[in-house]
């Protein structure tokens, strides 16, 4: 798959803009994300899409495809998503949504905080740590509601 992927970027022209990294560590991933402007995920495919969240969690805005994970995660404030309607579509919306983005460091800026803050927000670890002890808690304690008896209920 690689290799026709690299025929076709040569043969487009592409080849001087281009790179195709191949396997990365975590840590060289996340060097990566922190030196782009924007993440973009034209997965058909991706139904996870952790990388959204990566991307996020680093003040990257989001271009990706309106389905799976990023539909979950993403909103218009720090992403654009871009519906799977046909394939004419699907591309237009990558490019309409690029060139959005590339003409306004104001808006990748103002995305970028707020995937930060969506991030941090709603998929934090330590966030749903928490949650997650918290109704652990709540099943195990007394609803604290006082019993009714016959005569109580209406």
């Amino acid at each position: 798959m690689r290799q026709t992927r690299e025929t076709v970027t040569d043969r487009l022209g592409l080849k001087s803009v281009v790179t195709f990294s191949g396997f990365m560590s975590q840590q060289d991933c996340a060097k990566r994300l922190q030196g782009a402007d924007v993440l973009v995920l034209p997965s058909l495919f991706e139904c996870g899409g952790a990388v959204v969240l990566e991307a996020m969690a680093v003040g990257l805005p989001v271009i990706a495809t309106a389905w799976g994970g990023p539909l979950d995660y993403l909103d218009e404030t720090c992403g654009i998503l871009v519906a799977p309607d046909s394939r004419e579509a699907l591309v237009a919306g990558f490019a309409t949504g690029m060139k959005t983005l590339a003409q306004s460091q104001q808006l990748r800026t103002k995305m970028g905080e707020a995937g930060y803050a969506r991030a941090r927000q709603y998929f934090d670890w330590q966030r749903k740590i928490d949650q997650i002890l918290e109704l652990y808690q709540l099943a195990q304690e007394p609803t604290g509601r006082t019993k009714r008896t016959r005569q109580q209920v209406p």
